[in-house]
């Protein structure tokens, strides 16, 4: 029996964990019914209203993974689990959100199971678990993670089913080696000594993704990114780690893909707005932090609107990717080219001071006078740019350096364009 909103509503609220059901009604995902924990991890307050949209609730977020992946799982109908930071006050959480199909009577729209845990949570489990010295209960042997115990010499005694598939090892051909055998050679070196480091800690459990990105190493030789967290405990007076591995290589593309379509403007391939913003964010403090200087160029396509409304916008199009490709081959390797928006890019050129920067743009702007884009019928289409150029200063911020550049941009289109301004 399909389960109504107030049914679902006393089942929400029995359950420990932060959790939430959905339906999607057209592009909109209303909530039928969540616990307060779940309230809690959205930050919203007692006055959350019954039926609310999680679009809205969420339209605050500038990476919003949730909302991101929460369509596929309506489309497919296959589970997912996902990670997401959500604000609190002035500090953000991570949550692993796990998103479940339920099941759908004929004639009923679909509806999507959302439950949460708070990576703290999960560390106090592995704690917990670890403390217990349960190692062989059915827990860990059925555990979907990774599991492997290691003696104070840290070889290992213990391979669960988990680490079997993740590892592609049966536990009998790595039972009574050495941990490093799972891993890339070029982690096993200092591993000995971040183990006794952790020895010496008052911690019982650690990250071991604090300081670096870990790789497991599979029987076939595949190297795989994964999350590690290591505990101690005591068994029969003698000091015992147990290692929790988890394979993280789609999770972690998925997030890369994700990342990259947010920093990257479709139409030409060069960073977009979101991805400069960022950008500038950090070269602001670096400069303030080691007086680390850098130039900032503002570039536009002189009369780009008279080219599209002359050749038409496909047209327009093809040369504002022609135009990021030769940018981009004239510019250093480290230097940063977004577009900005509309025919506007923008140039971040770090270790750079005004003069030499101010060369660059003459350079740039002789450059791209003398190209011609090939259109139609091999008809050479002539363009040129404008250029503002400005070096961060002390006073400066995000926003000022911006509308300085922007200033100075202005001052070059009316100067006759086809040229840079300070």
């Amino acid at each position: 029996m399909l389960k109504t909103p107030q049914n679902l509503q006393h089942m929400v609220d029995a359950i420990h964990a932060c959790v939430a059901v959905v339906e999607q009604h057209k592009d909109e995902f209303i909530i039928l019914a969540c616990n307060e924990r779940f309230k809690e991890m959205l930050g919203e307050t007692p006055s959350f209203k019954p039926y609310s949209s999680l679009n809205s609730i969420l339209c605050r977020s500038v990476t919003n993974t949730l909302l991101t992946f929460l369509p596929q799982v309506f489309i497919s109908g296959e589970p997912l689990e996902l990670e997401q930071a959500f604000e609190q006050g002035e500090k953000s959480n991570w949550w692993r959100l796990f998103l479940k199909p339920m099941e759908q009577p004929h004639g009923h729209l679909k509806r999507v199971m959302i439950t949460g845990i708070n990576m703290d949570d999960k560390i106090a489990l592995e704690t917990e678990i670890n403390k217990s010295g349960a190692r062989y209960s059915s827990v860990v042997k059925g555990a979907f993670d990774a599991i492997i115990t290691m003696d104070r010499f840290q070889t290992i005694n213990y391979f669960n089913r988990a680490a079997e598939n993740v590892f592609e090892y049966r536990a009998d051909e790595v039972i009574g080696k050495p941990i490093t055998c799972l891993m890339p050679v070029r982690h096993r070196e200092h591993h000995a000594e971040y183990v006794e480091e952790f020895a010496s800690e008052d911690l019982s459990s650690r990250d071991m993704g604090e300081r670096i990105q870990i790789y497991g190493l599979k029987k076939s030789g595949v190297e795989f990114a994964a999350e590690i967290s290591i505990s101690k405990i005591k068994v029969e007076g003698e000091t015992e780690y147990t290692a929790i591995v988890r394979d993280v290589s789609k999770r972690t593309q998925l997030l890369d893909e994700l990342k990259f379509k947010l920093n990257t403007d479709y139409l030409t391939g060069l960073r977009n707005r979101n991805y400069l913003d960022h950008k500038l964010i950090s070269m602001s403090n670096r400069f303030k932090r080691y007086g680390f200087r850098f130039s900032l160029l503002m570039i536009d396509l002189d009369h780009f609107k008279q080219i599209n409304d002359t050749y038409g916008h496909m047209i327009g199009d093809q040369i504002l990717k022609f135009f990021a490709g030769s940018t981009t081959e004239l510019l250093r390797e480290g230097d940063k080219v977004a577009r900005y928006g509309g025919e506007e890019f923008a140039v971040i050129l770090p270790a750079t001071e005004l003069n030499a920067a101010k060369l660059t743009a003459k350079r740039l702007c002789h450059h791209i006078s003398e190209l011609r884009f090939m259109g139609h019928n091999d008809v050479l289409i002539p363009f040129t740019i404008s250029i503002g150029v400005v070096e961060y200063e002390q006073r400066d911020d995000v926003t000022t350096i911006m509308k300085r550049a922007d200033e100075a941009l202005y001052r070059a289109k009316m100067n006759g364009r086809n040229c840079f301004s300070d």
